[in-house]
């Protein structure tokens, strides 16, 4: 509500009851002004930000999942064996054996005749393995007379073998390398229930890298140069009559007097699931 003064400097009152004069007074009159107004803009006050005391809250944990292990079908193969005296011998009287641990060097020297054909044995070492496997070496074969040349007569050979112990007649597979029909070669050989069928390929020494590797009932023979980094499939038998375990080894043989030594290096036994693996 306002207020407004407004002066009034002679105000001349005639009473007429009194029938005369009155003396002018000074007065000022107040109106009141009683419309309705704005009500007043309130002015705008800070507010205060509620605060808190900072507190020491640990950062969350990142929490990683367990990883979950899948195998793959092609793994670094595990080494099942290395040669060692536990290993067994066939015709082991007809040769010498030596072994350097610290190299992995086995040597063969054969000192009498025997060959692995048909129904007849040359010697071996050899260990009971058993479900797929691949056996691999660097193979020399040299003469034991003079080392530093190949072998000179014909049918002197060695390499790898997988033979069945449970039969009653030969059977096993291998592949050799070394002289074989008056030249350097490298032999592939099947022999069941005494029959042996071979097949050699013209190799320009007398040393290769040599692998047998069993996968189910198919034997895969492979075959490369020292340092070569490529496996190649000489051949594949199958044999559903093998067992679960064979002897699997390193074999010597000749047809004659004999003047041979094998060298095996870096020899072992290395398990497998797929032929995929045998090349790796």
């Amino acid at each position: 509500m306002k207020r407004y003064s407004i002066p009034l400097i002679t105000v001349l009152i005639t009473t007429l009851a009194c029938g005369g004069l009155v003396e002018p007074i000074s007065t000022v009159l107040v109106i009141e002004d009683v419309s309705p107004t704005e009500a007043p803009t309130p002015t705008p006050t800070a507010t205060a930000l509620p605060t808190s005391t900072p507190t020491n809250t640990p950062e969350p944990t990142l929490v990683l999942p367990t990883p979950v292990v899948r195998s793959t079908s092609i793994t670094t193969p595990v080494v099942i064996a290395r040669y060692d005296s536990s290993w067994e011998t066939i015709k082991g009287s007809t040769f010498d054996l030596g072994f350097d641990t610290k190299a992995n060097l086995l040597t063969l020297t054969l000192k009498q005749p025997g060959v692995w054909l048909n129904n007849t044995q040359g010697g071996a070492v050899f260990r009971n393995t058993n479900g797929n496997f691949k056996i691999t070496a660097i193979v020399k074969a040299t003469k034991s007379t003079t080392p530093t040349d190949p072998p000179g007569n014909r049918i002197h050979l060695g390499g790898l073998i997988a033979r069945n112990p449970a039969a009653t007649t030969e059977n096993y597979v291998h592949i050799v390398v070394g002289n074989a029909e008056n030249r350097l070669a490298i032999e592939a050989k099947n022999t069941t229930n005494n029959v042996s069928q071979y097949d050699t390929l013209s190799w320009t020494s007398g040393s290769a890298e040599l692998r047998l590797c069993r996968v189910g009932n198919d034997l895969n023979l492979y075959r490369r140069a020292v340092n070569a980094t490529t496996w190649q499939l000489a051949t594949t038998y199958t044999r559903a009559d093998f067992p679960a375990s064979l002897q699997v080894g390193a074999s010597i043989y000749s047809a004659a007097t004999p003047d041979l030594r094998l060298t095996f290096e870096n020899l072992r036994i290395e398990g497998v699931r797929e032929k995929g693996e045998c090349e790796k």
